[in-house]
């Protein structure tokens, strides 16, 4: 990637993201499976890189040049952190598939249909600091949504970042999804580039402090999902239970203190400031978490006795901007408050709406609570620590948005889809806008009850280097009888010819035109088979490639060698839709021709993996519904 430059980097991206939107959904999860097994693979180079990645780091930190909770971030191999990114990547693949779904479905006349279908984003820009396996999370959240990515690390963590997106475009690479649907950057001049592209990037997703949203927010028209500062509070209501309050403020802060979804606030009703607060304050400070906290209650801690040892060194008094500050360490701001409703308007005024919660035992007091604070998550006698995709159910997440518009919270999957609207006559005349109207035809708007668009059916494999005999023409006529298929072949020196298995629809009858569009719309399904590329040429001429390539059917092509994918891709004839098909494919390069058999005649014995594949293809095409 270091000899692209941002332009080719996000136009790359857009035409990845546009050639995969044939491949059917299916094939996400296999890429995603097909990633967790690079990297798995790549894993002792990748905790080197890592490993070097963090002695830097180190040196940064002796000498004051970086915090020492953006090292612990850095750590891959902290923990399950390894395991977890693996699974998570599991956990994603598992999900249900976010696109296709129908939110809405409308008759709006007789034989007139509309839908609102989810689809993906389009190239998600994804700009995040130190934690390399934000790579792999919004890899496989981008992928399983459709999504095409380009992403940014931290300069801290570019061994890692780098080898991390070398894994996953190795895993790609043995898909049908184009090895650069996922892509990494490493300069923030590539960045600020990448920011005035809105031709070709529909999303910026900054992950890190204000100052870095606000940033890019300021600096591009490409819309900008904004993840910012974590800065979340715990509210100890005058209702509270002594014990769950222990329990939900020492997990919120010391569970993992550089999380974005740690407390960095502690607010007090006054009622408690005797009764509760010493005892969660002895819980903290044995828990070495240094407390800054208000006149009132540092007055109460004052009275304890007998005082914790360390009371002298981790006890002093907060500063009005300790209540604006992401301490992301075990630290705690503590503030006094007398009712509720103030408890919500402080909240409101310092937090960074990202998650809240309130220690209480009165349903009042929790419905007040959550309808009043403006953050992306409220709880109720929870731990802040909740907020998280992966404990939402979401798989995995590309972060915390504490915006209103689109998503908010955790953002999985459905974060990352927007819709479009469908819509097909079925008339014989089809449908025009100046039949309607006063006097004239009435809109019906009835509901439709539908989970997917029913004129939807995608699905294109090709596999190359596979050697075209008599014997395997047979094999895939019986395999196909009386399927409504149309098989092409095209081998050396027999140019085109066609084989229709039985007439589709009245008028279509063997040795139609095949370059005739309306020839090609009324099948359900295409086979392909090509011969060499002297032979290729002609069929290209004939119109049939670009026919093809509009197909909103099943294509399954078979090439007898790599030169037709190279003229293919070449030629400037107008036939890119099939272009962009062989490009995008996966290939499948063992000869279906038993080579080990050493007479003149060779027997075709096709490969268990070939069969399989066919197999599982021809089945698809039975459970599509007759035109």
């Amino acid at each position: 990637m270091t000899t692209f430059n941002a332009h080719d980097i996000a136009k790359a991206a857009k035409t990845a993201f546009q050639e995969a939107q044939l491949i059917p959904s299916s094939e996400r999860v296999v890429a995603l499976n097909e990633i967790r097994k690079s990297l798995e693979a790549h894993k002792a180079e990748i905790i080197r890189a890592n490993e070097e990645d963090l002695r830097e780091a180190d040196v940064e930190v002796k000498a004051g040049k970086m915090s020492a909770t953006l090292l612990k971030r850095l750590d891959l191999n902290r923990g399950d952190k390894w395991d977890s990114m693996l699974q998570g990547i599991l956990d994603v693949a598992a999900l249900p598939d976010p696109t296709g779904n129908v939110s809405y479905a409308s008759e709006l006349d007789d034989d007139l249909e509309l839908y609102r279908v989810a689809c993906p984003i389009g190239v998600l820009l994804v700009i995040f600091e130190a934690r390399p396996e934000v790579v792999v999370n919004i890899a496989s959240l981008a992928i399983k949504s459709g999504n095409a990515a380009i992403l940014k690390g931290g300069k801290e963590s570019n061994r890692t970042t780098t080898l991390l997106a070398k894994a996953i475009s190795a895993g790609l690479l043995k898909t049908a999804i184009p090895e650069l649907y996922i892509q990494a950057i490493q300069t923030r001049a590539e960045v600020s580039s990448l920011l005035e592209l809105d031709q070709y990037i529909d999303l910026v997703i900054p992950r890190g402090s204000n100052s870095l949203v606000r940033n890019i927010q300021n600096n591009t028209r490409i819309p900008v999902m904004g993840h910012a500062d974590g800065l979340c509070s715990v509210f100890v209501d005058e209702h509270a239970d002594v014990t769950k309050a222990v329990r939900v403020v020492l997990d919120s802060k010391i569970d993992y203190p550089a999380a974005c979804n740690a407390s960095e606030t502690l607010i007090l009703h006054e009622s408690v400031v005797y009764t509760i607060w010493p005892t969660v304050a002895k819980a903290l400070l044995k828990a070495n978490v240094k407390l800054l906290c208000d006149s009132v209650s540092l007055d109460a801690l004052k009275q304890l006795s007998p005082k914790p040892s360390n009371f002298e060194t981790l006890v002093s008094p907060s500063t009005p901007s300790s209540y604006d500050t992401e301490h992301l360490d075990l630290i705690l701001s503590v503030i006094v408050l007398p009712s509720i409703q103030s408890a919500i308007q402080f909240i409101n005024s310092h937090s960074s709406h990202h998650t809240d919660s309130i220690v209480t035992e009165s349903d009042v007091a929790a419905s007040t609570f959550c309808r009043g604070v403006d953050s992306a998550g409220t709880y109720v006698n929870a731990s802040t620590r909740f907020a998280d995709g992966f404990r939402y159910g979401f798989g995995t997440e590309v972060g915390i948005s504490t915006g209103r518009i689109h998503a908010r919270g955790p953002v999985g999957l459905d974060g990352l889809v927007t819709y479009k609207y469908m819509m097909k006559s079925k008339a014989p005349l089809g449908h025009i806008v100046g039949e309607f109207g006063t006097g004239k035809k009435q809109y019906k708007h009835k509901p439709l009850s539908a989970a997917t668009v029913p004129f939807l059916d995608v699905l294109c494999t090709m596999y190359r280097d596979v050697k075209v005999t008599q014997a395997l023409l047979d094999n895939l006529v019986g395999a196909l009888r009386g399927l409504p298929i149309l098989v092409l072949v095209t081998t050396a020196g027999s140019g085109a010819a066609i084989f229709l298995e039985r007439p589709l629809v009245p008028g279509v009858t063997e040795g139609c035109e095949v370059s005739e569009e309306t020839t090609i719309f009324l099948l359900r399904a295409v086979v392909l088979v090509v011969g060499n590329s002297s032979t290729s040429s002609s069929l290209m001429t004939s119109g049939t490639i670009a026919a093809f390539g509009r197909l909103p059917r099943l294509v399954l092509a078979i090439a007898t060698s790599s030169s037709f994918v190279s003229s293919v891709s070449a030629s400037d004839t107008g036939v890119l839709p099939l272009a962009r098909v062989v490009r995008a494919r996966g290939f499948f390069a063992t000869p279906l021709e038993d080579e080990s058999v050493s007479d003149s005649s060779p027997r075709v014995r096709p490969p268990t993996a070939v069969l399989q594949k066919l197999s599982a293809w021809i089945d698809v095409v039975a459970r599509l519904p007759e035109h």
